[in-house]
C-alpha cells in the first residue's frame, strides 16, 4: 500500500495535470506504471490523462506515453 502512495498517487496527480516531464520521472522507477491502474474504475495512466482535458498539455503527455506502451496495453478498459 504504501507503494501505491508513493507513487501512484503523485503519477495519477501528473496525468491529470498533464506534467508528463514529472510522470515520466515516476514511471522510469517501475516501468509497470505506465500501464498500471492508478485509480477506483480501473484506470489507467493513459485514461486519466486522456479524459483530463484536450490542451496542449494533456495531448503531449498522451503522445509521450502512447510511445512506451506496447499494443495490448491499449486495449486496457476503465
Amino acid at each position: 500500500m504504501k507503494g501505491f502512495f508513493n507513487l501512484c498517487v503523485p503519477l495519477y496527480k501528473h496525468a491529470l495535470e498533464g506534467n508528463w516531464e514529472e510522470a515520466k520521472v515516476i514511471i522510469a522507477k517501475d516501468d509497470r506504471l505506465k500501464y498500471a491502474v492508478v485509480a477506483s474504475g480501473l484506470s489507467t495512466v493513459l485514461h486519466i490523462a486522456a479524459g483530463a482535458g484536450e490542451d496542449a498539455r494533456h495531448t503531449h503527455f498522451v503522445q509521450e506515453l502512447l510511445q512506451l506502451l506496447e499494443v495490448k496495453h491499449l486495449s486496457l478498459r476503465d
